[in-house]
């Protein structure tokens, strides 16, 4: 049952849905990037920090096979992720924790994964004017800077582990550095394009802690002349969104 601020929407057509807000924080094309993006194995343990609605883990979890940890800071988008996961019949795959990862103790101190669609941009306090309240957490690291991200990666990541976030294509350095920082090093990475001759708008970044030989480098145009290129309709299919019901 979804509340008077909420819709429930489709996430894969006849097989998942969602719970989100009419108004603040919505998936987007960024959480599809990153769900695809992340290499996950079956029965792999993997920590979302940052889940919102819970869009990366309802992937992650029915698509991928994996058992999450969902950790969200804000009581209202955890009950909402919660209440997606009872929806889907998921509950034996993610655990939503209400929490701040930076101080949080978690049930398993180490995982195979760590996936973040973290806050993009430094927390300004003008920034509380565009927009309303909720947004700020999940845009701009009021709560969660990218040193305390990368200090929760860290922590949280098993020796063979890897870390996947998708991230401002300008703070490119900035991530690489923070990681560095704690010895997690750049493995491979996909450059994204919102369309084509545009800049690139974001990164999806993959680190480890044995520092590869190579970085293995990608790019993707999301797309060209108004409609969604080829590279993308392959994304989504991926996922299965153009699978019939089970």
């Amino acid at each position: 049952m979804f509340l008077p601020a909420e819709t429930l929407e489709t996430l894969l057509p006849g097989r998942l849905k969602i719970y989100q807000k009419k108004k603040g924080v919505r998936f987007s094309t960024d959480a599809v990037l990153l769900s695809y993006f992340a290499n996950v194995h079956q029965g792999e343990r993997v920590l979302e920090i940052g889940t919102g609605s819970g869009v990366i883990a309802l992937l992650l979890a029915f698509v991928k096979g994996a058992n999450v940890t969902a950790v969200e800071i804000q009581k209202e988008y955890a009950d909402m992720a919660r209440r997606s996961v009872l929806l889907n019949q998921l509950g034996e795959n993610i655990q939503v924790v209400e929490g701040d990862v930076r101080s949080l103790r978690l049930s398993s101190s180490r995982y195979d994964v760590v996936v973040s669609n973290p806050p993009f941009y430094p927390y300004q306090k003008e920034a509380r004017r565009q927009g309303d309240a909720a947004r700020i957490p999940a845009m701009r690291e009021k709560y969660l800077t990218l040193e305390e991200l990368s200090e929760a990666v860290h922590r949280h990541l098993s020796v063979k582990g890897r870390v996947y976030m998708i991230y401002p294509a300008e703070r490119r350095e900035e991530w690489i550095r923070a990681m560095k920082s704690v010895n997690i090093h750049l493995k491979s990475e996909i450059v994204v394009y919102p369309q084509t001759n545009a800049s690139p708008s974001r990164v999806l970044l993959e680190g480890v802690r044995e520092k590869p030989v190579s970085i293995e480098t990608d790019s993707l145009v999301l797309r060209s002349q108004g409609t969604e290129t080829e590279e993308m309709i392959n994304i989504y299919r991926s996922l299965g969104y153009f699978e019939e019901s089970r």
